[in-house]
């Protein structure tokens, strides 16, 4: 909108928008020890008010590109023992201000770990989906070809009226359970983990705050499924272990 209100051409998607505020780019204060009781609050969408200003220098008046002594948050005494934790103005953190703090970081660290889950790791069909296909996009005078499906698998059968359809988005997971389908990445025995939308990949909230990037994070350990679970899954509509007929792509 704002290219064509100025009549130029869009600027290309990254190389030459700005990086102010986007979570990988930004490392709130509220991560950072030395801010321990100055940090302002993330907003509702988890964006930090100091990584908005497209303005802002660089580095502020406090970051200094040396060495970093991390053991300067703390107060020890003459024997190495840590005694407290050392605000801003030098003085020792009370019981009632740690808890305080507690309660404030665990509201930041949630608005912040959910952002980086939605901009990080919510799954978008792109080319490299399909790279090791031979689907290619079809020209004007083609007819268009079946598409091929997601390489990373992010599709579902489900059995309507007779017959196998393929959907876009991983089946939805309401509690823990392990896999009893078979399928072609060979799931059989892993632990399938809780899946609130069908386009989100599996990572952890530590990685996406502090490495702020797609990281994909599974828990490999194998065990036996339930006996019922076989019944449930295809019931569910997660049969992926069923050859593929004719599908269509919804």
């Amino acid at each position: 909108m704002e290219a064509t209100n100025e009549g130029r051409a869009m600027k290309h998607p990254y190389r030459d928008m700005h990086l102010t505020g986007a979570p990988a780019a930004r490392f709130p204060k509220y991560l950072w020890s030395k801010h321990f009781d100055t940090y302002e609050n993330l907003d509702e969408n988890g964006h930090a008010p100091e990584t908005l200003d497209l303005g802002a220098p660089e580095h502020d008046a406090g970051c200094d590109t040396g060495w970093i002594d991390y053991n300067a948050c703390y107060i020890i005494d003459g024997d190495g023992q840590v005694q407290g934790f050392r605000k801003a103005d030098g003085s020792m953190a009370t019981e009632e201000e740690m808890q305080d703090e507690a309660r404030r970081y665990s509201a930041n660290w949630a608005a912040d770990t959910r952002s980086c889950h939605v901009f990080n790791h919510s799954h978008e069909c792109k080319p490299t989906c399909f790279k090791n296909t031979e689907y290619k996009k079809p020209s004007a005078d083609e007819a268009p070809k079946q598409r091929a499906a997601c390489r990373f698998r992010f599709w579902r059968l489900i059995l309507i009226a007779g017959r196998w359809w393929r959907r876009m988005g991983k089946a939805l997971v309401t509690e823990p359970t392990v896999t009893a389908t078979d399928d072609a990445d060979n799931e059989f025995g892993r632990c399938k983990v809780c899946r609130e939308n069908c386009f989100r990949g599996s990572s952890q909230d530590l990685c996406q705050a502090c490495l702020r990037c797609n990281v994909d994070y599974q828990y490999q350990t194998r065990t036996f499924p339930e006996e019922d679970n076989q019944d449930q899954e295809t019931a569910a509509g997660v049969a992926e272990n069923v050859p593929e007929p004719t599908q269509k792509q919804k």
